[in-house]
């Protein structure tokens, strides 16, 4: 919850928007990411981070739509969707 407290709404919203540059751009892995998607998960309650967070990923979706790994990111990305529904509730 540390995390919470220290940085703003939008100091979150910046620091996944960066995450995701730096791991498209491969200037870091995209290991920052899943971490990003565990903070999500569970000490994330505000709209704005999770709708950069969700963004972001159907970008990669929409990229790596014809490959045959995507039915394993289609999975985990309506996880994410379905739990960002339910904090927007």
């Amino acid at each position: 919850h540390t995390l919470i407290k220290i940085f703003s709404i939008g100091d979150r919203v910046n620091l996944i928007h960066n995450g995701f540059a730096l791991a498209y751009l491969g200037t870091s892995s995209y290991a920052l990411v899943s971490g990003l998607s565990s903070y999500m998960e569970f000490l994330e309650n505000d709209y704005v981070p999770w709708r950069a967070f969700t963004w972001h990923i159907t970008k990669i979706a929409s990229v790596l739509e014809h490959r045959p790994s995507f039915e394993e990111l289609r999975v985990c990305c309506l996880y994410f969707l379905f739990l960002f529904h339910i904090i927007k509730l």
